[in-house]
């Protein structure tokens, strides 16, 4: 599990490094597709990489076909270009203050992402809510990069709502600053986390299959149910 973990991390720093450089040469091209009322849609082919940097407010959803909306209420101009079959999604701005230093600033306006399973998403400096399926057999897999304060939560049901929500694998990848956070209302098949400096909640979310690699300043929160199917790697 750790060699493939790895593997996956190197593929996903080269693809996060070329966005990037893409994204900087501007060689990207814009999508405006549709506006209904304060939304505005791009509908997309299936893409197999997605690159989300400094967004406050951005959820993805499991859908059969693959479109982005984005609020146009709030602050902060999100960006949405495409590269192949790669999806860019950019809101962070330079704040310039006098006599303080500069600060980047999170766009948070709501972005919802409606994607197909086997998407490889890296997650730049933003706060993502991962939505599951009602339905067990329409579960769906993905795999996660999270840097520079990132975090990832599970769709939290309001109080009095007791559906199950279905994951089939996920694999994430950290580093540090970042946080993952999952929910009594998930119930994922497999779960595969590679953690530098990062927190780590399950909050009584039901695994069938666990594995964590984590250097020591990584901290751990797992029920006992979870436990049982545990396998842990640490750094040294």
């Amino acid at each position: 599990m750790l060699t493939i973990l790895l593997a996956i991390m190197t593929v996903f720093t080269g693809i996060h490094v070329a966005l990037y450089a893409k994204y900087k040469s501007g060689s990207y091209t814009n999508f405006q597709d549709v506006q209904i009322g304060n939304i505005d849609r791009h509908d997309l082919k299936k893409m197999s990489h997605i690159s989300i940097t400094g967004l406050e407010n951005v959820a993805i959803f499991p859908a059969d076909t693959f479109h982005v909306d984005i609020e146009k209420i709030g602050f902060g101009e999100v960006s949405l270009n495409i590269e192949g079959d790669s999806l860019i999604l950019r809101g962070d701005s330079t704040i310039k203050q006098p006599n303080k230093p500069d600060y980047v600033r999170r766009s948070n306006k709501n972005v919802s992402i409606y994607v197909p399973s086997d998407q490889i998403i890296v997650v730049n400096n933003s706060s993502l809510q991962l939505n599951g399926t009602v339905a067990p057999d329409k579960s769906q897999s993905y795999q996660f990069i999270l840097k520079n304060e990132s975090d990832i939560r599970l769709n939290e049901n309001d109080w009095n709502d007791s559906t199950i929500k279905y994951y089939r694998k996920l694999n994430i990848l950290t580093g540090n600053s970042c946080k993952i956070e999952l929910t009594a209302h998930a119930h994922i098949d497999e779960l595969n986390l590679m953690l530098t400096g990062t927190e780590f909640t399950d909050r009584n979310a039901v695994i069938n299959r666990l594995a964590v690699h984590s250097d020591s300043l990584s901290s751990l929160q797992i029920s006992g149910g979870n436990l049982m199917n545990l396998i842990v790697t640490r750094d040294h």
